[in-house]
């Protein structure tokens, strides 16, 4: 798939829920409240990074209006953007068995260092997919 057929994927993807919701309306019509409701129902129970993707989506959406004069002016400003990319948690115990039992001895040792050593959640990802053999 090409870097272009790829990006429309992704758009398509991301603003689908918009377009069920809001295809009959005219862009300009749409409020800042709308918009940021609309975000809060389609990224209930998602991750922060599909969230991310979302408020991303609807921002590149109102620029390429405003660069193709479908809008004169910003119907909203920047919004609010979840963090992507970190992981907050430990595995649990019944997690890290599963992924161990798939895992190089490589990346058992070094997993479990950094386990012991008290790195952070996303610190084990970061360092060690690479050893992973799936």
């Amino acid at each position: 798939m090409t870097a272009t057929r790829v990006t429309l994927a992704f758009y398509r993807t991301r603003l689908k829920k918009f377009r069920d919701t809001y295809n009959s309306r005219d862009l300009a019509s749409l409020t800042p409240l709308e918009i940021d409701e609309h975000l809060a129902v389609a990224g209930a129970g998602l991750s922060d990074s599909t969230r991310h993707h979302d408020a991303v989506a609807l921002e590149r959406l109102q620029k390429f209006a405003i660069q193709h004069k479908v809008l004169d002016k910003p119907v909203f400003g920047i919004l609010e953007r979840p963090r992507v990319g970190r992981r907050d948690r430990v595995p649990t115990p019944h997690e890290t068995a599963a992924l161990l039992a798939q895992a190089s001895p490589e990346f058992r040792l070094i997993y479990s260092a950094l386990r012991q050593c008290g790195a952070q959640p996303d610190s084990y990802w970061q360092r060690t997919i690479c050893y992973l053999n799936v």
